[in-house]
Formats: structure tokens, sequence, C-alpha cells
């Protein structure tokens, strides 16, 4: 399934083995100033690995992490590899989080690939 720009998105649970488990998302960023959101049940405890890569055309990406009520946890620029931004967080406390892809430079457009990785089977994207 694809993100779709400026809108956040639902898929079936992902969840795939009880050692963890991939979602893959093809994303794309069609216009300047676009983003894709990813919404998810967390559960606490559990480490969850986002990673955007540039196997597209997105050149340069940047990812942030939201709480239920929009609270900034956390965001990164280039800690994956090369210029892909990649996070990797362990929440406190359980409930509904999003994760954000967008562009480094509002200007730039393109696709990427967006990882989402958990290490429980109990999680699931929405």
């Amino acid at each position: 399934m694809s993100a779709i720009d400026n809108t956040i998105i639902t898929a079936s649970d992902f969840i795939d083995g009880a050692t963890g488990a991939t979602a893959t998302f093809a994303g794309d960023i069609e216009a300047g100033g676009n983003k894709d959101q990813y919404e998810f049940d967390a559960v606490a405890g559990n480490t969850y690995t986002f990673d955007a890569i540039s196997s597209g055309t997105l050149g340069d990406n940047y990812l942030t992490l939201y709480d239920a009520n929009g609270t900034l946890v956390t965001g990164n620029d280039d800690g994956g590899t090369g210029m892909d931004a990649q996070i990797t967080w362990t929440p406190t406390v359980s409930g509904t989080y999003t994760v954000e892809a967008k562009a480094y430079y509002t200007s730039e457009t393109g696709t990427y690939e967006m990882q989402i990785h958990v290490n429980d089977h109990e999680s699931h994207i929405n």
C-alpha cells in the first residue's frame, strides 16, 4: 500500500512471526512540502525502527515521530545509510503514534521506500 500525501494511511496487520516483522510501503512526495504519515499502535517496551530509504528518486528524506496528541517525540535526518533517515525508538507508553516522512528540502520531490520494523508480534499498523 502506498502512503497518500498529507493523509494518514492505514494498513492491515503486518506482523508475520514471533521474532519480529517488517512492513514496507512505497512512498511518493509528489509536490514540494508534501509529507506521508503512517499511523500505528505501539506497545511499551517494544523497539521500533523506521527507515526512509532513498531507493527511488527522493534524494534526502526526513522522519518525524509524533504521539497521539501530535506532540513531537523525535526526528531524524541522516541516521540511516547515506542521506536516509532512520529512527530507532522504544516507547515507555503504549498508544497510537504517527511517523511522518518528507523531503529534507521542501522543494524536493520523489519516491522512497518506508520500512517499519518491530521486534514483537503484538504491534500493527492501523
